[in-house]
Formats: structure tokens, C-alpha cells, sequence
């Protein structure tokens, strides 16, 4: 099904669907990681449950280079939006992949900045 995805709503249904589906996978959801998708994102982040925000983070890693380094500014705010989530496992996540739009290197260094782990 087909999804408006340059208004809220439409982002809101496409990306339910998605974790919704029970084929559901994170390359479905980085290949609609578009300019107007992010800009919606950027700004509507905290608004979706932690299952679409979780979707969101994981298909950060499934994108094209050329994606993340076109969309590094907008992933970089999502992602630093997700570390202060009231969510363990999206700010968990959000905190190893803060640095991959634009490195594509993960910060596997729990100790440094998460006390829930020690």
C-alpha cells in the first residue's frame, strides 16, 4: 500500500505499517528515509511510540552510504534527539549509533555513557 509520507499522518500510518507487518525489517524503513520523511521526523520524533522509533534508529543502519552522508544532518539530530528518550532500549540505541550517519562507526562505549549498565 502506498503511503502520503510528506505530512505527519502519512508518516505516522507508513512507518505503523512497517513495524506493524510481519515481514517487517529495517531496509524497508532506510529506503523511506527521505528528505521530506526526515524533516517530518526531525521535528515530530518524540510523537511516535518506541517501536517506530526503535525501526526508525535500526534502518539508519541499513542505509546507502550516499543516503547518510545526503541525510548525516537529519540523522544526527534524530539520533541525538532518541538519546534523552524516556525508552532504555531507543536511547540505548540512539547512544551506539550517534556517530554513524556521518562516520559509520558505532560507540560501543556503554560505560562511558550510561550509568544503567554498571
Amino acid at each position: 500500500m502506498a503511503y502520503e509520507r510528506n505530512t505527519l499522518e502519512g508518516v505516522r500510518s507508513w512507518l505503523s505499517a512497517e513495524v506493524n507487518s510481519i515481514t517487517w525489517n529495517s531496509a524497508a524503513v532506510a529506503k523511506g528515509l527521505t528528505d521530506d520523511v526526515m524533516a517530518t521526523l526531525v521535528h515530530n520524533f518524540n510523537q511516535f511510540d518506541s517501536r517506530v522509533k526503535q525501526a526508525i534508529l535500526l534502518g539508519i543502519i541499513c542505509m546507502r552510504r550516499t543516503d547518510l552522508l545526503a541525510l548525516g544532518d537529519e540523522l544526527t539530530k534524530i539520533t541525538h534527539i532518541a538519546m534523552n528518550d524516556t525508552d532504555e532500549f531507543v536511547k540505548t540505541s540512539a547512544h551506539i549509533l550517534q556517530h554513524y550517519p556521518l562516520k559509520q562507526q558505532f560507540d560501543l562505549n556503554v560505560d562511558v555513557w550510561s550509568n544503567g549498565f554498571r
